[in-house]
């Protein structure tokens, strides 16, 4: 890539990409929608998007993110995380890391809201590092331990020695010593791990009123390991859609254009707007999680745009693709 860093066998885009144009006969329907003319035209668009985990280079060495856990004398255990759930389900995935481990009673684990005065500095909730960073490190924290106080059972242990508890527990991050990144030239290695995905969107575009009206989705991502199938779906789904918003409807406004004043006129898909969406997660039997965040959202736009180049012809380079900016390109 750009600062040199060489893809090894984890690179999954030839992978990500080959499931996606199989999953939605992307070939067939191209060449079939081709044949197309008239004032309703269907397209095919497809996007690829490659996404580093957490921070670039040496940053997270320079964040040196912690986190830790408290267990009860009842054999309770409560994650100790600065990390903040957005409504993503991130605290139920963190304390799923940590139990499963393990081997914990999930009923007996939950998460600590966020408080400086009660959780470590974990670093900032960006960059799809919180189950990458976070999450990997206290599923080998849990592990060491189980090590540490040498039982096979963390609840039995605990049990069996009521005095010694409540008790903390607190890790920080490690570096990698084969991650080496220069941070005054910018080479090397930018990411240890990278997430991959591609999609295919299936367009109708209705050439009497400019209007491109969205049919399908089709959306296979490698994050590795996936911890809990709900939630990251989840996840992946509202990204997607909040992807296709941005290609389709969402801008802020600008100076001449005349839309987007606040917040009441900035248009946000609906019910009625949301494609048929399949997803797909590949190498599932990895051995690490890694970053999901922010990938969804970043390849469907680009699908649409794709979409409608394949309908139309035309290329429209600027986002979102509304009637309005359709028309005038045509028109000019």
């Amino acid at each position: 890539d750009l600062t040199g860093q060489i893809m090894d066998d984890k690179c999954a885009s030839k992978e990500v990409l080959e499931t996606a144009a199989k999953k939605s006969l992307y070939e067939k329907k191209r060449e079939e929608f081709s044949k197309e003319k008239g004032n309703l035209r269907r397209g095919m668009g497809m996007a690829f998007f490659f996404h580093g985990a957490a921070f670039t280079g040496s940053g997270e060495d320079r964040i040196k993110g912690q986190a830790g856990f408290r267990l009860g004398p009842d054999g309770t255990f409560t994650v100790l995380t600065a990390c903040t759930d957005m409504g993503q389900g991130a605290h139920t995935t963190l304390a799923q890391m940590f139990y499963e481990e393990i081997n914990h009673p999930a009923g007996k684990c939950q998460v600590q809201l966020p408080n400086t005065s009660k959780t470590p500095n974990s670093g900032p909730t960006v960059a799809s590092r919180t189950i990458y960073i976070i999450g990997n490190m206290l599923r080998r924290f849990a592990g060491e331990i189980i090590k540490e106080l040498d039982c096979n059972n963390l609840e039995d242990y605990v049990l069996a020695n009521p005095q010694v508890f409540p008790k903390e527990f607190r890790t920080n991050f490690r570096a990698d010593d084969s991650v080496i990144f220069d941070d005054e030239k910018y080479v090397g290695i930018a990411y240890k791990d990278y997430s991959w995905a591609a999609c295919v969107t299936e367009i109708y575009y209705h050439a009497d009123t400019y209007q491109i009206e969205l049919k399908k989705n089709w959306s296979v991502i490698d994050i590795g390991k996936v911890v809990n199938d709900t939630i990251a779906r989840g996840q992946a789904e509202g990204g997607i859609l909040q992807g296709l918003g941005y290609g389709t409807t969402e801008f802020f406004y600008k100076k001449g254009f005349g839309r987007m004043h606040g917040f009441t006129d900035y248009t946000l898909p609906t019910t009625l707007d949301i494609p048929d969406m399949h997803v797909e997660f590949i190498h599932t039997d990895s051995e690490i999680a890694k970053g999901l965040g922010e990938v969804p959202m970043d390849f469907p736009a680009p699908s649409v745009r794709n979409a409608f180049l394949h309908a139309t012809g035309i290329k429209v380079d600027e986002y979102p693709l509304i009637p309005e900016r359709i028309f005038n390109i045509i028109k000019n």
